[in-house]
């Protein structure tokens, strides 16, 4: 079943001056699965935080159209991580979850449980301005999942964190979601991390963004960061399409 219908023809920010309007996402059409976690990747400032929110609804103002699950109003909730964890510094940490939840879920322990899951349950209490950095991150994806997301949108959540950090919220993102099966679009700019998380990956043109090679990637679960797989298939990938990075794949029509 089809969770996240997406089919747009464009994304344009107007200016003020004439004739200098930018177009931020070209032409570009997907779908994703229930269940699957897809990556995106492009180089900065190809419109991939763009189409997040526009996939959010946060950005309503594009051409073209977004369908979540069935189309039904209460059918799939969709929640959204973003590159800063975004807690509120005075409400405590199991406060900054129950702020999104309903009376039941609250009631439920759910809470509880996510911040257990996510190796918190020690600071449930606490202020996040008394977090590390890494815990701040853990909370935030705690939250994430909070709402019992049917789609779950997350824009380079682990970035900026060092290496062994970012390692473990990736192993926690992946034991969650083999917990509690949700279909995650994952934003990343990092090869290793979007072919470490993903059953396949998008990989974005430069601006204005559209879709330039879809991935399966057919690697074993549960995974390990540091697999040699993971290499291999990133250097096959790259010397097939040598400037894929840059947002150019092999067959491209604008491949020099």
């Amino acid at each position: 079943m089809t969770a996240l219908s997406v089919r747009l023809s464009g994304k344009v920010y107007a200016s003020r001056t004439p004739g200098c309007d930018h177009k931020a996402l070209g032409s570009l059409e997907f779908s994703i699965p229930e269940g699957q976690l897809t990556c995106i990747l492009g180089p900065s400032g190809c419109g991939k935080t763009t189409l997040l929110n526009i996939m959010s609804g946060l950005d309503p103002d594009m051409e073209g159209t977004v369908r979540v699950g069935d189309g039904a109003p209460d059918g799939h909730a969709i929640g959204y991580m973003f590159q800063t964890p975004r807690l509120l510094d005075w409400l405590s940490v199991i406060d900054n979850i129950r702020l999104v939840m309903d009376k039941e879920a609250i009631r439920s322990g759910r809470a509880e449980r996510l911040l257990k899951q996510m190796r918190l349950e020690d600071v449930m209490d606490a202020f996040p301005n008394r977090l590390s950095g890494g815990m701040q991150r853990r909370v935030a994806l705690a939250r994430a999942f909070a709402v019992n997301p049917g789609v779950l949108l997350m824009d380079e959540p682990f970035i900026s964190l060092d290496a062994p950090v970012a390692n473990r919220l990736r192993h926690l993102l992946l034991e969650i979601w083999s917990a509690r099966p949700t279909t995650i679009l994952f934003v990343t700019h990092d090869l290793h991390e979007a072919l470490y998380l993903a059953d396949r990956v998008l990989f974005m043109s430069s601006s204005p963004g559209r879709i330039v090679l879809d991935l399966a990637v057919d690697l074993r679960r549960p995974r390990d960061p540091n697999d040699p797989a993971i290499d291999e298939l990133a250097h096959s990938l790259l010397r097939e399409h040598p400037k894929l990075l840059a947002g150019l794949a092999k067959g491209s029509s604008e491949e020099a």
